[in-house]
């Protein structure tokens, strides 16, 4: 169903695409750069997260022209800010594949560097999916639960949360571009706190390369479908000094039961990265899996996966020190593929409070020989100090402790 929505939710906007083309033509309007106006179509989508509901409202979406001698200056081109308008979104709605369309600009040929999203404060008038209205702007529902737990917006985002990621406007064509906000990366508890952040991390992409597929295991000699995978497209990038850096994730997705399978779909971005996309699943009590995609860009890719079950388990835990209070820390857990190269297989994120952070317990699968552990310590977006465990073994039916200290 989510599939079809999808495809439903493409062609309506192609034709107002075409509609809005046709009138730019027959008006003989031009822009200042003496061509006819380009059209730019932007959706929303999401990776998983494991939370009942994430709501977000954004107000503006504006963008800045680069106009080659620094006279660029920001201009609204979608505003969502309007009696009766839908403003107020469900993150989790909009996973899978599944988008949803903000608006068509009409905007002059030429590059794009820079766009950004502007938080609302308000929300919209409607209600959230429990019948409720919304009592706040940016919120987070858990899992099994209706009551809702304002998501702070540090002061860093208030003035809009900016997208670096630059895109062009052709002369009477149309560009759709796709805003992915990666909600397991965006909504961080901070510290002991219990406070809840949204940290917003938003990739953009133009829509014209996906991967898809089926996620099953073996049960009684027989395939049977593996719902709540998590599925991630990830650069591995061998050559670089950066152990943080060193391996990036692209995309994400979460497989879903569609019929008698379990099956899976997420946009790709263009890959400039010089290095392969590697496809990779995961899943609490099975062994992680990796495939790398091939090269062929703008293209519906398809990837299928068969999960084998942990045979033994053990478990990871430990403290992180020494972190200002405000300060950000990934912990991303890692393993070596014999076909892929390094994968991260789970990530934590954390905000300080200033005291201690406590992490685990984690189960991870026994079959795997070594992990590496990257701690990256964050001011805001920037990377202030890392720390490594390499080679970290996780024997069966054992705890296992790693701790980091930032103040060494």
């Amino acid at each position: 169903m989510k599939k079809i929505l999808s495809s439903i939710t493409y062609a309506s906007a192609f034709l107002l695409l075409f509609i809005a083309l046709a009138s730019c033509s027959g008006s003989g309007s031009n822009s200042a750069g003496g061509g006819a106006m380009g059209l730019l179509s932007i959706g929303l989508t999401d990776h998983p997260a494991d939370y009942a509901a994430i709501y977000v409202t954004i107000d503006k979406i504006q963008v800045k022209q680069d106009l080659g001698d620094g006279a660029n200056s920001w201009m609204t081109i979608i505003n969502l800010d309007q009696p009766g308008q839908s403003k107020t979104f469900n993150l989790l709605d909009l996973r899978n594949g599944v988008r949803k369309d903000l608006g068509i600009a009409e905007l002059d040929p030429g590059h794009y560097n820079q766009m950004r999203l502007i938080l609302g404060t308000d929300p919209d008038d409607l209600d959230n999916e429990f019948g409720d209205p919304h009592l706040y702007a940016n919120y987070l529902i858990l899992e099994g639960e209706e009551t809702q737990i304002e998501l702070k917006v540090p002061s860093g985002y208030q003035t809009g949360i900016k997208l670096v990621n630059g895109f062009d406007i052709e002369s009477s064509e149309y560009t759709d571009i796709l805003l992915d906000f990666e909600a397991h990366k965006s909504v961080v508890q901070a510290g002991n706190s219990g406070k809840w952040l949204l940290k917003p991390t938003v990739k953009v992409t133009e829509v014209n390369n996906s991967v898809s597929g089926t996620v099953d295991t073996i049960v009684a000699g027989s395939p049977s479908p593996l719902v709540e995978v998590t599925i991630s497209a990830q650069s591995y990038n061998p050559d670089t000094d950066d152990v943080t850096d060193n391996v990036t994730e692209i995309a994400g997705a979460l497989s879903a039961l569609n019929g008698e399978i379990a099956d899976y779909f997420m946009y790709l971005p263009i890959n400039l990265t010089g290095n392969p996309y590697n496809i990779v699943a995961t899943k609490d009590g099975y062994v992680p899996e990796c495939q790398v995609l091939d090269s062929d860009q703008s293209k519906e890719h398809t990837v299928n996966f068969t999960m084998n079950q942990a045979v033994e388990s053990g478990t990871l835990t430990g403290t992180i020190e020494n972190v200002d209070n405000g300060y950000g820390v990934n912990l991303s857990i890692r393993q070596e593929h014999e076909h892929c190269g390094m994968i991260e297989i789970k990530l934590l994120q954390f905000v300080s409070d200033g005291s201690s952070i406590t992490y685990g317990p984690i189960d991870l699968p026994a079959e795997v020989e070594l992990y590496d552990i990257v701690a990256s310590l964050y001011d805001g977006d920037v990377l202030i100090d890392e720390m490594v465990e390499y080679g970290v073994e996780i024997p069966a039916t054992t705890i296992t402790e790693k701790n980091f200290d930032f103040g060494l």
